[in-house]
């Protein structure tokens, strides 16, 4: 028997049997519903790891393709333009003809549901945000597979088989010194300021598709298939640029990229994000979020190093610490994105310091008026259906 084994039994055998059995008596949930739950739970947790090998499975056989059979054929970047532009259209059209619903995240459409204002089809939106959304990321997308719910969900089965390791492979830090945490909080006001911002980008980009295709499907379909295409030959040439950006978190923090290097990612691969997920491509931006806010907390800790070497505080510990903070800002959930990012990094040492950067992005953004992004895409959704609803009569007179 271990230490800490011999300690738990030691700890519950001074717990009086009257206190557990009052905690129990307290819960009056119908043992049904816990079961349920545990069965819900599972379930998703199942559907979410396949979704995962489904899309490792899509991009390595784009790969193989491209590597064996149609280069010789086509030449290599007409191949990857096109192998990436046919994957996209099947994301597009699975969206565009039968599930319009499934476009995006999905989670303003969940929230509406719980609000009761809108319907949930779970029966045509499940088949086609798997299938397309397995279409979106294998082309090479800026997208993410990981919403908040999915991600917690899906490490259930998750880690049941593959053990208690961290999902991205990063350097252990230490705890930082309390002298050097101001830092942290810098770090947490330029999140908070750069969340808001965003919001609003998503919102006009979104506009923007609108204008562009106004619903039509033939414009819809063009236009999410050349995207498709564009990001393929991206992924070929510029990897950095494309997919959701997990995988390159730990290059960022291995110290692979220079400053100047990682601002020009993070400013490019904002454009890109904001191109991706306001087209209506099924996908999310929890994964491209935790590559900003790597990619931008690394070259902040770089800096930090440049003008003050004496601190002891290594860039690594800011990439972490900033890896959360721009979706907490973004959606509005600083304990959500804390809890994930320490369970996907292992690193509990920072703590302290990735709630005082989550936790200062967050207060900043709704001190400035900043509302989370996918009530504010539920609300826009909700208010051009009122509009075109309100325009059906005009049009029919």
């Amino acid at each position: 028997m271990t230490r800490k084994e011999k300690l738990k039994q030691s700890l519950l055998a001074h717990v009086p049997r009257e206190t557990v059995n009052q905690f129990l008596s307290r819960d009056k949930t119908p043992i049904s519903v816990l079961l349920l739950s545990s069965l819900v739970g599972v379930l998703a947790g199942c559907v979410a790891t396949l979704f995962e090998l489904g899309v490792h499975f899509v991009s390595e056989t784009r790969t193989d393709w491209l590597r064996d059979e149609i280069v010789a054929i086509l030449p290599l970047w007409l191949s990857a333009f096109l192998i990436s532009a046919l994957l996209a259209f099947v994301g597009y059209f699975l969206v565009q003809r039968f599930a319009p619903e499934a476009a995006g995240s999905g989670i303003p459409k969940i929230e509406g549901a719980m609000d009761n204002i809108r319907p949930v089809r779970w029966w045509r939106v499940l088949p086609v945000k798997f299938f397309g959304g397995l279409g979106a990321l294998g082309s090479g997308m800026v997208l993410g597979r990981e919403g908040p719910t999915i991600q917690m969900g899906g490490n259930i089965v998750f880690r049941a088989i593959n053990g208690q390791h961290a999902v991205i492979t990063m350097p252990q830090n230490a705890t930082p010194d309390l002298h050097v945490l101001w830092l942290f909080l810098r770090l947490g006001a330029l999140f908070g300021l750069f969340g808001v911002i965003f919001n609003r980008l998503i919102t006009l980009s979104q506009d923007m598709f609108f204008k562009l295709h106004r619903n039509n499907r033939g414009r819809y379909l063009f236009t999410g298939t050349t995207f498709g295409g564009v990001f393929g030959l991206l992924l070929l040439y510029v990897p950095e640029l494309t997919n959701g950006g997990v995988n390159l978190i730990p290059q960022i923090t291995n110290g692979t990229f220079s400053t100047t290097f990682l601002l020009m990612l993070f400013i490019i691969r904002i454009i890109t994000t904001l191109i991706c997920f306001a087209s209506g491509a099924p996908g999310g931006i929890f994964a491209p979020m935790l590559t900003l806010g790597t990619s931008f907390g690394y070259a902040f800790g770089l800096i930090v190093k440049l003008t003050f070497p004496d601190l002891p505080i290594e860039p690594g510990m800011l990439a972490i610490a900033g890896m959360g903070a721009p979706f907490a800002t973004t959606v509005s959930a600083p304990i959500t994105c804390i809890l994930l990012v320490i369970e996907m990094t292992n690193n509990y040492d920072l703590i302290l310091p990735l709630i005082i950067t989550t936790l200062g992005a967050t207060i900043l953004a709704q001190s400035l008026a900043g509302q989370p992004i996918y009530s504010q895409i539920l609300h826009r959704t909700i208010r051009n259906k009122k509009l075109r609803q309100a325009d059906c009569p005009t049009n029919q007179s």
